[in-house]
């Protein structure tokens, strides 16, 4: 396992267990099928509502439920110690190389990366992680 050793300033060292690739991509596969059940109740909803859209009315009905999945990591980041769920689940969080918790601009940053991600399928990280 590879270790991160932090040197506090009380001469303390802190050393950290970094997180491994099969349980970030584990992480995210949680997160994803959480993605997934809030798809489906949506779609569930909306076919016991019967509800009948125009197309300008669909379009805005679909940005407006997507936005909690786009937002899902920077929230999550936040408000829940720098942990989504699958984080959560797998007991990994963000930090600092110096292993304090980041600032909000921090989360905005991987936020903002992660769209750039997204749209590679997953290689960045996959190649920045190995």
């Amino acid at each position: 396992m590879q270790t991160i050793k932090i040197l506090t300033t009380q001469n303390v060292i802190i050393e950290y267990i970094v997180a491994n690739i099969a349980d970030r991509i584990l992480a995210t596969l949680i997160d994803y099928l959480i993605f997934i059940a809030y798809i489906f109740g949506i779609f569930l909803i909306f076919n016991l509502i019967e509800i009948s859209l125009s197309k300008d009315e669909f379009i805005i009905v679909y940005i407006i439920l997507y936005l909690p999945i786009l937002f899902y990591d920077l929230i999550c980041e936040i408000f829940l110690n720098g942990q989504s769920i699958g984080k959560k689940v797998l007991k990994i969080k963000v930090v600092n190389i110096d292993g304090t918790e980041p600032r909000v601009s921090g989360y905005l940053m991987r936020w903002l990366l992660r769209m750039i991600e997204t749209a590679g399928m997953g290689s960045i990280a996959f190649i920045t992680i190995i």
